[in-house]
């Protein structure tokens, strides 16, 4: 039997639990809560109902990693353009990518 704390009606026992619904006796009274708005707590201070799921972390290939880190000396980065109104688009464009202005 598991044992629940509600703010509300106080401590009560779990009499059953099916679809997101929870029975629980509380001191004789009965209540049927929807689990995910109760906001009960198990004896040791937890959420009741509460499954916590780690999510994965994926792994990065090296080569996607080399890709995406690119690092260029200043040289070959003003040998990219070909006159100063390039470099200055390219400004320009880098300035909305960091705002947030551009849609593609």
């Amino acid at each position: 039997m598991t044992i629940v704390i509600s703010k509300v009606f106080g401590q009560g026992t779990v009499i059953s639990e099916e679809n997101g619904n929870v029975t629980v006796d509380f001191n004789g009274i009965i209540k049927t809560l929807v689990v995910a708005f109760a906001r009960l707590t198990n004896e040791d201070g937890s959420i009741y109902g509460q499954q916590f799921i780690v999510p994965e972390k994926k792994q990065m290939s090296s080569k996607k990693r080399s890709e995406k880190l690119q690092i260029t000396s200043k040289g070959s980065f003003d040998s990219m353009f070909t006159s100063v109104e390039d470099r200055e688009n390219w400004k320009e464009k880098r300035e909305q990518i960091r705002r947030n202005t551009i849609s593609y």
